[in-house]
């Protein structure tokens, strides 16, 4: 390992020094001065910094931002869904996201109107801070937490202690690269632990005949150009030392995380580098006790990875109702219409998932059937919907993204209208969309994933896709293949068609879409 690891060598990337100068989270002081003076006056190595408050430049970088909200566990009460709707609305042109780490993206902000919904957000108790930048990012978790009939432990209480000790705690202000936790109790792995640096999933361990609920834990898990899995620690987690794993793992990838090259940063490598045993020690070595031998994790590997549709909670009498967007983009008046449910007919809570739709929570059972009539009122979201709509995710994609070469939400909107029509299906699929190689939209742990870039037709550059299938996030562990490549991005609905068309043909009694595509891909069949 090198020596300077963790140091600021002579090698250190131009963001390093920055932070050196200047710790992220003093840039706000800087933003209301900027706020006043107009966006030529902002010194442009300094918009870096305003990722520590959620705040990205947005394509084509002329005065423009995205600003994320940071929304721990994806949990959210109907006033605050009506202030991000408000905010939407008023500074936003009416641009709203849900993303898969369960924030809201908006886009269109300006620097004059940043402080304004700062304030606006802070009145409904809700932040911006660290939910980009070199730290630790929004804590992902079931959003059915407490409330699910089958979860392990509800892991909303820990998830917000930890959320607590680290958001806006310069202690974590400054790490290598940016850190992505999930913490959840779920049988699905709805959070996917798995490919989080953090991964803290719901098992029970079992000592002279107790039984006691905590979590398992992996560590270095992340995507990206390359992708990893999570190493599992071997390691049982009380919930009341959550915390302290958590905070041992964050000091040990700050001190030890590469700050030379910014590709290597992520806590992914040093985890490989080490290994699995030799990072369990460093974690122990940091607590200041030993950790516990893993528990028995139930879970389901074939389960769909969502909560949608209209569903019963432990709670008996109550329901929570998954509302549906199509890959994450909603309008304010879908969030004005759930808040207005969540008020009217349960208890004033939301949730957003990972796969980019809302949850209303706490309906009792004689209130349903009104809380879907005004459900049906909303201009996108929906209640029921076809299998591929349950599943579409996709990054931001263009205009926005200053990474992206394709556009995402709307060819994700045509290709499920497409699929709506052409394909039947009795399972849901996960299709992901992303812009560009960094996935956003987690392609490689997708049913079908498709992967932004450039083909020529007829001469002429168009946007295309190259599609990637098979992974399988049960218990063998693999990541997506690329199956075809350049698809011309019109060409995209016909031929995810044509898969879909074979699946429910060729697959075996009993057999998910990933399992049937790993099946295809070891007897060498192709998808051509």
């Amino acid at each position: 390992m090198s020596e300077t690891r963790g140091k600021h060598g002579p090698d250190k990337s131009n963001i390093e020094e920055l932070k050196l100068r200047k710790d992220g989270l003093d840039i706000w002081q800087d933003i209301e001065g900027w706020a006043k003076t107009g966006y030529d006056s902002i010194p442009k190595e300094m918009l870096d910094l305003f990722k520590w408050y959620g705040v990205y430049q947005q394509k084509p970088n002329e005065g423009h931002f995205m600003l994320r909200i940071r929304i721990p566990g994806g949990q959210i009460t109907a006033a605050q869904a009506r202030a991000v709707a408000a905010i939407s609305r008023e500074y936003a042109r009416d641009t709203l996201d849900i993303t898969v780490r369960q924030n809201f993206q908006l886009h269109w902000l300006t620097i004059e109107t940043l402080p304004e919904i700062k304030r606006r957000l802070a009145d409904v108790g809700m932040t911006s801070i660290m939910a980009c930048g070199d730290t630790p990012r929004n804590i992902i978790g079931c959003p059915l937490a407490g409330r699910d009939k089958h979860e392990i432990l509800n892991a909303q209480p820990v998830l917000d202690q930890v959320n607590a000790a680290v958001a806006g705690n310069r202690d974590y202000s400054n790490l290598p690269r940016k850190f992505k936790m999930s913490i959840s109790g779920c049988e699905i792995l709805c959070p996917q632990p798995e490919i989080n640096d953090i991964g803290l999933y719901g098992a029970v361990q079992t000592v002279g005949g107790t039984k006691r609920i905590g979590f398992n834990l992996m560590a270095g898990g992340g995507l990206s150009t390359r992708p990893y899995f999570g190493k599992v620690m071997n390691a049982f987690v009380p919930e009341g030392q959550v915390l302290d794993v958590c905070l041992a793992i964050l000091k040990i990838f700050r001190e030890m995380g590469n700050r030379e090259s910014r590709k290597k940063a992520r806590m992914k490598f040093l985890v490989d580098e080490l290994g699995a045993e030799q990072f369990r020690n460093l974690i122990i070595e940091k607590l200041g006790y030993d950790l516990e031998e893993a528990g028995e994790a139930r879970w389901n590997p074939n389960a769909f990875r969502d909560h949608v549709g209209l569903g019963e909670q432990k709670q008996a009498g109550y329901y929570y109702m998954g509302l549906i967007s199509t890959a994450g983009r909603i309008v304010p008046d879908d969030l004005r219409i759930a808040a207005e449910i969540a008020e009217k007919y349960g208890s004033g809570q939301l949730a957003n998932t990972n796969l980019q739709n809302l949850l209303i929570l706490d309906i009792p059972e004689n209130k349903v059937e009104e809380a879907r009539q005004l459900a049906e009122t909303a201009p996108t979201l929906r209640l029921e919907a076809h299998p591929v709509r349950q599943g579409v995710i996709s990054c931001t994609g263009l205009p926005f993204c200053n990474l992206a070469v394709t556009e995402t939400k709307g060819r994700s909107q045509s290709v499920v209208e497409y699929l709506e029509n052409e394909v039947t299906l009795d399972t849901p699929i996960k299709i992901a969309f992303s812009g560009c190689p960094n996935s956003c939209s987690q392609y490689q742990t997708a049913d079908i994933g498709l992967r932004g870039g450039k083909t020529r037709v007829d001469g002429e550059e168009r946007e295309a896709y190259d599609l990637f299938i098979g992974s399988d996030m049960g218990e063998a562990q693999e990541f997506n293949t690329q199956a075809l490549r350049a698809i011309p991005s019109a060409k995209v609905g016909p031929v995810i068609a044509r898969i879909l068309k074979k699946f429910n043909t060729e697959r075996e009694p009993g057999e998910t879409f990933q399992r049937y595509a790993r099946r295809i891909i070891k007897n060498g069949g192709s998808f051509e």
